[in-house]
């Protein structure tokens, strides 16, 4: 595990920094098990609650998203918390903490912001190398994947939310709004390591949790860009199949700095693997989704096993 660490960032530069190495020492995981990776803030909202920052208002292409999200206001674009200015001194506290950046970041509108601060620090602090990120990141034009690309800021993504929102979305937001809707070849294409995650918030069930944290599911969305209630957004933007497999092994391993120990099969990393019910890499597209394991190994350890 690598935790998140997200102070008051109202506060000081000198009291975020107090802050964060007050909290270090309450993590009693082993580092091999778990560890404080990232000093995370926080932007924006949600889409699906009408309340992520977005560049256009949710009114731009009629009126759905008042019966959506009860909207009264046709140019409502959604919630900032905070200025460019406060996340740039989080930024600045989390450099001299050698800590990566992160900022839970939905909307295109948000995303200018925390880029702003990120452009502010790294006009003094040179940031590429160091693996900031952007949490969730749904709404990615050229330009900001682009700035990121140069900069190495990396995109921790939520795909499970293509699947189960895409179709609604689609709907309620303007079609250029949509085209930027987690478009992972384009991001490819530039050089913008995303990595795949889940945002698992209530309930255990892998499908039906909010959000599902299934990884199979969310890679056949990579792969396929079908969207849970029919149809397929932006299809141009699809993946192969190894890509999308390294959201969820190499790159992911890679946004904490794990690169050496995990994220691959390799001779001196971590023996953690799994023996899947499907060759993934060969079976029809639409089993994707219904990959599970056989047999879970951890450390050379066997955890998990079914017979069939």
């Amino acid at each position: 595990m690598t935790y998140s660490i997200i102070p008051d960032v109202t506060k000081s530069k000198e009291e975020i920094i107090n802050q964060v190495k007050g909290m270090i020492p309450l993590v009693k995981t082993p580092d091999a098990w778990g560890r404080i990776g990232f000093l995370k803030g926080w932007i924006d909202g949600g889409v699906m609650t009408g309340t992520a920052r977005m560049r256009e208002p949710y009114g731009a292409k009629g009126p759905l998203h008042k019966k959506v999200y009860g909207h009264k206001d046709s140019n409502f674009k959604g919630v900032v918390l905070y200025d460019e200015a406060t996340y740039a001194k989080a930024g600045e506290a989390a450099y001299e903490l050698n800590l990566p950046m992160t900022a839970h970041c939905v909307g295109d509108g948000a995303l200018d912001v925390l880029l702003g601060a990120y452009k502010r620090v790294d006009v003094v602090h040179p940031i590429k190398g160091r693996r900031w990120s952007v949490t969730h990141g749904d709404f990615t034009d050229e330009a900001s994947l682009q700035w990121m690309a140069d900069h190495g800021v990396l995109l921790i993504s939520q795909v499970a939310w293509l699947y189960k929102d895409g179709a609604l979305l689609s709907q309620i937001l303007t079609e250029k709004t949509i085209r930027t809707f987690y478009p992972f070849r384009t991001m490819e294409r530039i050089g913008v390591v995303a990595s795949g995650g889940s945002d698992l918030m209530i309930k255990w069930d892998p499908i039906k949790a909010v959000n599902p944290y299934h990884p199979w599911v969310a890679i056949h969305a990579l792969v396929t860009r079908q969207t849970e209630n029919g149809g397929v957004l932006v299809p141009e933007e699809r993946i192969s199949r190894e890509s999308a497999l390294k959201q969820y092994t190499v790159n992911g391993a890679y946004v904490s700095f794990s690169e050496g120990f995990k994220g691959s099969i390799e001779v001196g990393k971590a023996a953690d693997l799994m023996v899947l019910n499907k060759d993934y890499l060969k079976c029809p597209v639409e089993e994707i989704k219904e990959i599970h394991s056989l047999r879970t190994i951890v450390g050379g350890k066997t955890v998990h096993m079914t017979r069939e």
